[in-house]
């Protein structure tokens, strides 16, 4: 996989879900304007700060945005949901733990679902991108494996299975040695 290239997704990842935390944030307490106090703003503004603080935390210890949980569509939704269900129960245990009564248990229920939907779009929108530039020639990897035996047969597979933007060529050896066919040219 390019290095660019991923650490552009990845930091386009982060953006994204630390922005769709926010805006789910800032759209719930507008939505809920009536009913919350605005003697309470501090206690809101905690409660983000904390939020975007442990979802970047659990992000990363979770391994949500590496190379290898990234180009797996499944268990990188796997890993978002776990992540998403240990910042919701550190979020309650914060609301509890602090004895925060001046937040709006209707907000705290409204920023939830709002930002487990919020992932959910964010998800299929990677997967969208992700999709437009696997087909995109500017960021193929063109690979060609020197030799024809067991080892350079795992690397094709592995190169078949693993990795985005790379298209393996073919192999490169005498057709002394060639035993075998392949799909690949020689």
């Amino acid at each position: 996989m390019n290095k660019q290239f991923k650490r552009y997704l990845q930091a386009s990842l982060i953006i994204l879900d630390l922005g769709m935390l926010n805006l789910c944030f800032w759209l719930c307490r507008l939505i809920l304007k009536s009913r919350i106090p605005d003697v309470s703003f501090n206690a809101y503004m905690n409660f983000l700060f904390y939020g975007n603080v442990m979802w970047i935390l659990l992000c990363y210890f979770s391994g949500v945005y590496t190379e290898k949980v990234m180009l797996q569509f499944e268990s990188f939704t796997k890993r978002t949901v776990q992540t998403y269900i240990l910042w919701f129960i550190l979020s309650l245990m914060y609301l509890f733990f602090s004895r925060e009564t001046e937040i709006s248990r209707l907000f705290i229920l409204c920023y939830f679902v709002s930002f487990s939907f919020a992932l959910l779009c964010v998800r299929f929108l990677y997967v969208g991108i992700r999709n437009y530039f696997r087909t995109r020639d500017f960021l193929i990897n063109k690979v060609i494996i020197l030799g024809y035996n067991e080892i350079s047969l795992k690397l094709a597979a592995y190169f078949e299975q693993e990795s985005i933007n790379t298209h393996l060529l073919g192999f490169v050896e005498d057709e002394k040695n060639m035993k075998e066919l392949t799909r690949y040219p020689v």
